[in-house]
């Protein structure tokens, strides 16, 4: 669950942070997935075992979202993650769902 994003197509300026070479990844957009910094994962040894099948490519949200796709798993877009700035005052929509957390 989280924030969904769709036809999203790989940078292929070499220039860029998040340069892509079509080595890694041919297609002209990735499936769909939930932006990061935040995201839930429901099943993730189904997701854990996808990543063996991948190239890695090194924009962490979309690896993600590939393995999801790989583990015929949907991203759930979830409306308090909609934006990054705000959460809604009522905490009801994600107490239960919201967790964050680094490594």
């Amino acid at each position: 669950m989280g924030r969904i994003l769709w036809h999203v197509a790989p940078i292929r300026n070499p220039r860029s942070r998040h340069y892509l070479p079509a080595q890694l990844y041919l297609e002209a957009s990735f499936p769909l997935y939930c932006s990061g910094p935040t995201y839930v994962l429901s099943t993730p040894a189904t997701m854990l075992a996808a990543t063996h099948h991948l190239l890695l490519v090194p924009m962490e949200d979309a690896f993600v979202g590939l393995c999801a796709h790989r583990a015929s798993i949907a991203p759930r877009h979830l409306a308090c993650l909609a934006r990054f700035d705000h959460f809604p005052p009522d905490a009801c929509c994600y107490r239960e769902v919201l967790f964050s957390g680094t490594t």
